[in-house]
């Protein structure tokens, strides 16, 4: 009904009725800002081909809006015209639309099909986010710009053909589009954003072109299916977390041209077959760049296997990193009971020396997983190293040490704490034994030893060696565990607080010694001996 239109200078402001099926009256050349906005029993309408303008929001909110027949002449599309109408199944934009505007699909939930023509320019941020039945779209060569979040969220697009004019994959741009399967960036973008593909979760394969200098956080973050990428050399920074969690990752090929790989950009990923990694740089700094940015469990079954290319420098410092004692007491365990029987062989080559003890730890768990292989390569290993007449030897070096015939060295001592050395002082920062009683040392080779052991929740009993002078701040507070300490008439000096929050403590020491004394300005429990 013509009532039911508000017309003002050719300008359609606002329809008042309820018809479900409306044709807007010829004459009209615009539809005003929100004219039919939340109308709710609105299912179709067909506009005349003189109307040249859409304002914005003209259709938002109509919830049950199914078709809308679009006006030839049609030039100009505000935003967020179709925002909210979740029942719109489809939509052929006209050729003299140029913009397609903010919002103008968003939540379109419904929409299967939308004909972007050539013509379009640019399209504004967050046009076709959560359009959830959208399955496919082209975008014409003549797009130049797609802005942020433009298909967020569109989690059954399968397929979608980029212009090759764009010069940017915009933040968020493809964020959650989880049927995605693969992805051709075109040749003249530069830029990958932030979050683009992240959520990705069925993305397998993506071509990023030369010419990108720039992949941003998030980037690929949980694309759990891609199992590949190249990046390319014109590529200068690969942000945090870039590719975290891509758990499939297999195959991986950097070029040397990165000169920034931010913290974490690979981590959480899977466990690489291949990998090119930078061979044509030799700088060290590169390396630690790599270590910062893959998590090592990822590096070293190509690295073992031969399958990384990468520059010496680099090689050497995973060398090292792989065959340090730290790592490998929860490395070679993990082989040996996930039955890595090559990766196992392949590292032990690598190892130049290990003590008696660690390979007997690794015998028995062999042992015990029945890994006849490993057994005896470790049997071979250890023969090799310790003939019986040189294990003799050892054993009696090890019993003097104990009896107190001979001095230990600095590398004895380090088996049983993390030391560090501050000018003419060792401290003993940490305890890694699982005795819980225990000999501080006074010096180690004539040089004094100050001990920082707070927290420690192993030690139940401490014996201080003669010789020590002072026992300093916080040396051993809140060893909860702690419930004697021995204490020489040779310390002249202990912290207030040096036993902080050790609620269960007795002090033992000589009658009369500066330790007694210590002991009852403090009210701690205290024993002569």
């Amino acid at each position: 009904m013509t009532n039911d239109f508000e017309i003002q200078n050719g300008v359609l402001t606002k329809y008042t009725g309820t018809e479900s099926d409306v044709t807007i009256p010829d004459g009209v050349t615009a539809l005003g800002e929100c004219a039919f906005s939340y109308c709710t029993s609105l299912r179709t309408v067909t506009a005349p081909d003189g109307v040249t303008k859409l304002g914005y929001g003209v259709f938002s909110g109509c919830t049950h809006l199914q078709t809308v027949t679009l006006p030839r002449r049609l030039t100009e599309m505000g935003g967020n015209i179709f925002g909210g109408c979740k029942q719109l199944q489809s939509v052929t934009i006209p050729d003299g639309v140029t913009e397609i505007g903010w919002d103008t699909f968003r939540d379109c939930e419904a929409l299967e099909s939308v004909t972007i023509p050539d013509g379009v320019k640019i399209i504004y941020p967050s046009a076709f986010l959560g359009c959830k039945r959208l399955q496919s779209i082209v975008i014409p060569d003549s797009v130049t710009k797609i802005q942020y979040c433009a298909f967020k969220n569109c989690e059954n697009l399968e397929q979608i053909t980029l212009s090759a004019r764009i010069t940017s994959i915009d933040d968020w741009m493809f964020e959650h589009c989880k049927r995605l399967q693969s992805v051709i960036i075109p040749n003249g973008v530069t830029s990958i954003g932030l979050s683009a593909f992240e959520y990705c979760t069925s993305l397998q394969s993506v071509t990023i072109p030369d010419g990108v200098t720039e992949i941003h956080l998030d980037a690929f973050r949980l694309c759990v299916n891609l199992h590949s990428i190249v990046i390319p050399e014109s590529v200068r920074r690969i942000g945090d977390e870039a590719f975290r969690y891509c758990t499939k990752l297999e195959n991986v090929s950097i070029s040397g041209n990165v000169t920034k790989i931010e913290k974490n950009a690979f981590a959480d990923c899977g466990i690489l077959r291949t990998c090119v990694l930078a061979p044509e740089s030799e700088s060290a700094e590169w390396g630690k760049m790599l270590l910062r940015a893959f998590p090592i469990e990822s590096l070293i079954p190509c690295f073992l296997l031969g399958n990384m290319e990468t520059n010496e420098a680099f090689r050497k410092l995973l060398k090292s990193r792989v065959t340090a004692k730290a790592f490998r007491q929860s490395y070679i365990p993990f082989l040996i009971q996930n039955e890595k029987t090559e990766l196992f062989i392949r590292l032990l080559a690598m190892i130049r020396k290990m003590e008696p003890e660690e390979i007997d730890e690794y015998l028995r768990l062999s042992t015990e997983r029945n890994q006849s292989e490993i057994t005896t390569r470790l049997m071979m290993y250890k023969q090799a190293l310790y003939p019986p007449e040189k294990l003799a030897e050892m054993e009696e070096i090890e019993a003097e040490k104990e009896m107190g015939f001979r001095e230990k060295t600095l590398a004895d001592y380090r088996k049983l704490f993390a030391i560090r050395r501050e000018q003419d002082t060792y401290v003993i920062t940490k305890y890694k034994g699982k005795d819980p009683n225990v000999v501080l040392p006074a010096s180690i080779h004539q040089i004094p030893v100050a001990y920082a052991l707070s927290g420690n929740k192993v030690l139940q009993t401490v014996w201080i060696e003669d010789g020590t002078e002072a026992i300093g701040d916080g040396a051993l507070a809140e060893c909860v565990n702690l419930k004697s300490i021995h204490i020489p008439d040779s310390v002249k000096e202990i912290s207030f607080n040096a036993f902080l929050a050790c609620k269960n403590l007795t002090i033992y020491a000589h009658e009369g010694s500066y330790a007694q004394a210590y002991a009852a300005m403090q009210k701690i429990p205290f024993e002569a001996i």
